[in-house]
């Protein structure tokens, strides 16, 4: 079950009984809206675990045979996801200084890069 603490407006989830996907909305207590006037409770719903499908549709590219998959920040610095060990991996500064961080789930994804870049991971057409 995904935490309320967890989720933001602009995240990615799958209605766990009619495995739709959703944006959500807004964040009111316990439910979650993925309208303007359509809302569940968060329980509803299931993270969506992040795949290569998933990955170039966010803009990602294809690295290696490692399930390496990478996307610039707007500084440059490098946004690597690690399909294998799910994990991403944040390439920054000259010395190219690294971190890794767990990352299992589209929406964990979603607010890491947030968080880095001040700006959302959009894609164009989500991929089941």
């Amino acid at each position: 079950m995904i935490k309320a603490n967890e989720l933001r407006t602009g995240n990615y989830l799958q209605n766990e009984g009619t495995k739709k996907v959703v944006k959500v909305y807004g964040i009111i207590n316990d439910d979650v809206y993925y309208s303007m006037n359509n809302a569940m409770n968060r329980k509803a719903f299931n993270p969506i675990p992040i795949n290569a499908e998933r990955l170039l549709k966010f803009g990602f590219v294809f690295i290696d045979e490692l399930n390496i998959y990478e996307i610039k920040l707007p500084n440059e610095d490098s946004f690597s996801v690690d399909l294998v060990e799910k994990e991403v991996l944040i390439t920054a500064g000259a010395l190219h200084d690294a971190v890794q961080v767990p990352c299992e789930y589209v929406h964990q994804l979603q607010n890491l890069y947030f968080a880095l870049t001040g700006q959302e991971l959009e894609i164009i057409e989500f991929v089941k």
